[in-house]
């Protein structure tokens, strides 16, 4: 029995082991092969521009989803107290960034 939980532990612990050194060995082998030409500047320009500028649509609707998720949470808590004129100040508080420290559970 005790023999049992010990191998099955150690086979866990053997495949992390595995797991991390692949891993290593792919970082490696990517942080070399930037060094290596040809070097495409045109490319990584343009991967970074869809990336990040095409994409902002995208952000500001999930902003704005969350926004009004956090809003009507957020009146529903703060009517109990007669505070829902605070509301404006607790989503723009909670959304400019002290809520992504509690969020990535979520993601």
């Amino acid at each position: 029995m005790i023999l049992s939980i010990a191998e099955a532990l150690g086979a866990r612990a053997i495949r992390a082991t595995r797991s991390i050194g692949k891993m290593g060995l792919f970082l490696g082998a990517s942080v070399a092969r930037t060094a290596v030409p040809p070097y495409r500047g045109r490319n990584i320009v343009k991967q970074i521009h869809f990336i990040g500028v095409k994409s902002i649509f995208i952000i500001v609707l999930t902003a704005a989803f969350t926004g009004m998720v956090l809003a009507l949470q957020g009146y529903y808590n703060l009517r109990k107290f007669g505070s829902e004129g605070v509301l404006g100040s607790l989503v723009a508080l909670s959304s400019s960034g002290g809520w992504v420290r509690s969020s990535p559970p979520c993601w």
